[in-house]
């Protein structure tokens, strides 16, 4: 005997008994022993939640959110993945999709500008090099290369001369 066609509403019944929100295209899938294809298309076609598999995910790296979301009101995010030992975007990303949007930022630390010196201009190699390549080069070439004005230049050459 032939089983009688479901009408639309029933339809509609069924499918909300089934996806609640509580359960991914794959589980509800295999419970009913159909292609998950047929549970998306149902989700579809009667505008019922049907979560991602890994929105039902409820902790990362074995920690629950519970967790992280105290943790967050004490450390910063960069902390708090360290503590776990996790990559910090992919935390954020996870958090970001289960609703969690402010993270606590590192404090800006002011860089003491730092002096960039040549060791060369200190020793009296600089000036033996500069001697040898004022014959192939220009003074203000080398004088670029080791920091010196051309004047600078200029007068170790002439102090070669003498």
């Amino acid at each position: 005997m032939k089983e009688k066609r479901k009408t639309k509403p029933e339809k509609y019944k069924y499918w909300a008994s089934i996806i609640d929100g509580t359960k991914d295209a794959l589980q509800i899938a295999k419970e009913l022993n159909v292609p998950f294809g047929t549970v998306y298309h149902a989700s579809k076609v009667y505008n019922l939640p049907l979560p991602r598999a890994c929105d039902l995910i409820t902790d990362y790296a074995g920690v629950p959110l519970e967790q992280y979301k105290e943790e967050l009101k004490t450390y910063t995010l960069g902390d708090v993945a360290k503590m776990h030992g996790v990559n910090t975007c992919n935390l954020k990303n996870w958090l970001i999709t289960r609703g969690v949007t402010e993270f606590p930022v590192n404090k800006i630390r002011k860089m003491k500008p730092q002096k960039i010196t040549n060791p060369a201009k200190r020793t009296g190699e600089a000036h033996e090099m500069i001697k040898y390549l004022t014959t192939r080069f220009t003074d203000a070439s080398i004088a670029r290369v080791f920091g010196y004005s051309k004047e600078r230049v200029r007068q170790i050459r002439h102090s070669m001369e003498d």
